[in-house]
């Protein structure tokens, strides 16, 4: 059955004004037989194209055809026999591209919904319409061009019916006869999806990354600059090899995994991947495989987008690193970081910065406010004046107390410089805090060290002093004040190198009395008694104390004989006002003791040192047996060390001078 359908032409050219439905075709028999039929058709139309254009010129002035010559037909009745082409011009209607024909005078006598939808029209609207009227510019010439056959291939824009401008190019068959008139045959194609497909090559091949199709075997199809960079592989090395050839041996059961999924999903899967270069270098990339599928469904390839992360992943790595670097030396050097948003007002800070601060990070979260009423009250003045310097341009750098969460304070050091923005206005500021407690501590303590470093000095000259004058006075020439002078120096001596070892935090009383009695070098001087520590000044008092016995027992005591024996033993008492101090120095064995008829400096050092400053008391008795010597010595409570109290001889374990 035949539709008609007014001012339209057969698809290609002929008189008739009909329409074959596809229906119509399809029950036409062999399906084979028909379309030779239709190609016979063709060829022979195409043979009475050539007879007409042997008579026919078109002038290229006003576009209009000055002679036409009647067709001759060589074989009228094989041409009668030719079916309709109907089915072609089926054809015509669903192709993508537009299809019109146009008189001499560019009258458009067909065209199919392709072009009229690149005006944005219907085909009725269009037929019977001049083409020129679309054309956007100078139509005319365009007109001319296209209608004298001076172009098979030209460019030009059409106006859709929105006004806007459409860009195509028009491809012309010769000139045809239909309805005794010539006509010609146009294909119009929209540019757009050209410059799209141009627009998307170009990208593909500008891309860093590779990207390249797989057939449905994952054979490599295509290959773009990207991946020639990254594999290594020029495109006619690794077109028509399998993607397999990329996969390391311990990768291509993930890969086929990979595809499995891809098929089951029917959609993208990205994973992380290593594939190898061509050098044999294996590289760690984030691996996109897309299926490309038909209308149908049916899969009929796979894109491939990989991008290399080697490079990145290992900049990670050495980032990582150097962050846990960091941190171990912040961690051990007790330092923390922090940062201030000066708009904010919101402070940022390490672990260890919490730590420092004893504070919990889950519950605490500081901003500059915070951080004021943390430092001490003296120190915020310091802190602020520290702030708008560094708003200035300064480097930060102050030395502060901070509230810990205990109660106590800690002392720490903050360091940073501020970062500005492109108009120079400060914007954060950047630095660590360290805890310096320790250092301050150390700093206090060797402050008052040498504060009491001075004052021993100077009691220690005034001491030297005092013995070089009261030695001299009463030696009876200078022969005897040498040697007595240089022993007493010498005793202070001892005592001064007991208490450096202590760095002058105190000595034990038994190493003080073996220092002092050693000079004799005998088992003969037993002493004994609790452990008992003595303050520096309290110790170098008793060591001339007890020099100046031990030098009267080796003069004129016990000890000026063979079997004379010295006995030194202390206890502590405790009294209401605190422990004191007994020692009792025993002579025995001795020659017969008498008080001597003048007081010596030594007498009056022993019975009265102790006395200034240290509130003890010294008393010698002299009875006939031996002398004996009692002295009574105020301890402060900490400097008291219990113990048992026990007794060893003088000779038998000697301490170093």
């Amino acid at each position: 059955m035949r539709k008609l359908r007014p001012g339209t032409i057969d698809g290609f050219g002929r008189g008739a004004q009909t329409v074959t439905t596809a229906e119509e075709f399809t029950r036409g028999g062999d399906r084979t037989a028909a379309l030779e039929r239709e190609v016979q058709e063709l060829r022979a139309r195409l043979a009475a194209t050539e007879i007409a254009q042997d008579g026919s010129r078109i002038d290229g002035g006003d576009g209009l055809i000055q002679s036409v010559s009647r067709v001759r037909v060589k074989d009228a009745k094989a041409h009668s026999a030719v079916p309709s082409l109907a089915p072609f011009q089926a054809f015509v209607e669903q192709m993508r591209e537009g299809a019109l024909m146009v008189n001499s005078r560019g009258t458009i006598r067909y065209c199919n919904e392709a072009f009229a939808r690149l005006l944005g029209s219907r085909s009725p609207q269009v037929i019977g319409r001049n083409l020129g009227e679309f054309i956007v510019g100078d139509a005319q010439r365009c007109l001319r061009r296209i209608l004298g056959s001076e172009d098979s291939w030209l460019e030009a824009s059409l106006r859709a019916g929105s006004g806007q401008s459409v860009p195509v190019t028009f491809s012309s068959t010769p000139p045809i006869p239909a309805d005794g008139e010539m006509v010609i045959g146009l294909i119009v194609s929209d540019q757009r999806r050209q410059e799209l497909r141009l627009r998307h090559e170009a990208m593909v091949q500008a891309s860093k990354d590779a990207i390249y199709v797989l057939t449905p075997d994952l054979q490599i199809e295509t290959w773009n600059r990207g991946a020639e960079t990254i594999y290594g592989y020029a495109p006619s090395e690794i077109i028509g090899k399998s993607e397999r050839d990329l996969c390391p041996r311990s990768e291509i059961a993930a890969f086929e995994d990979l595809v499995g999924q891809v098929q089951e999903k029917g959609a993208a899967v990205t994973v992380d991947v290593v594939r190898r270069r061509k050098d044999g270098s294996k590289i760690r990339m984030i691996y996109s495989l897309t299926p490309i599928r038909e209308i149908s469904g049916r899969t009929v390839g796979y894109a491939v987008v990989a991008h290399d992360v080697t490079e990145r992943e290992k900049a990670a790595r050495q980032l990582r690193e150097a962050v846990a670097r960091t941190a171990l030396a912040l961690e051990a050097g007790r330092m923390g970081t922090f940062e201030l948003d000066f708009e904010s007002k919101r402070c940022s800070w390490s672990d260890q910065v919490y730590g420092i601060f004893g504070l919990d990070s889950s519950t605490y979260q500081p901003d500059l406010k915070d951080s004021l009423e943390l430092v001490h009250p003296e120190d915020r003045g310091l802190l602020q004046k520290g702030l708008e310097g560094a708003q200035r341009g300064e480097a930060l750098e102050l030395e502060l107390r901070v509230r810990h969460s205990d109660g106590r304070y800690v002392w720490v050091q903050s360091r940073g410089l501020v970062r500005f923005d492109s108009q120079g206005n400060p914007q954060t500021l950047f630095g660590v805090i360290s805890d310096i407690t320790e250092r301050k501590e150390a700093e206090r303590r060797q402050h008052l060290l040498v504060g009491e470093l001075n004052h021993r000095v100077r009691n220690t000259l005034a001491t030297v002093q005092a013995i070089a004058s009261q030695t001299l006075r009463r030696a009876k020439s200078p022969a005897e004040f040498v040697p007595s002078f240089t022993e007493r120096i010498q005793a202070l001596s001892r005592a001064h190198t007991l208490l450096t070892r202590s760095a002058w935090q105190g000595t034990d009383l038994d190493s003080l009395i073996r220092e002092q009695l050693i000079l004799g070098g005998s088992d003969r001087i037993i002493c004994g008694g609790p452990a008992v520590s003595l303050e520096p000044q309290t110790a170098l008092q008793l060591a001339l104390v007890l020099h100046e016995l031990g030098t009267n027992a080796r003069k004129y005591g016990s000890l000026s004989v063979p079997q004379g024996m010295v006995s030194v033993n202390w206890i502590i008492e405790h009294t209401d006002t605190g422990p004191v101090l007994q020692l009792k120095w025993l002579e025995r064995g001795g020659p017969p003791v008498t008080p001597p008829e003048t007081t010596g400096f030594g007498t009056l050092l022993i019975e009265r040192s102790l006395q200034q400053g240290q509130g003890g008391t010294s008393r010698i008795s002299y009875d006939p047996d031996g002398l004996t010597c009692t002295i009574r010595l105020p301890l402060p409570q900490p400097d008291v060390l219990t113990g048992m109290p026990g007794q060893s001889s003088i000779g038998e374990a000697p301490a170093e001078s």
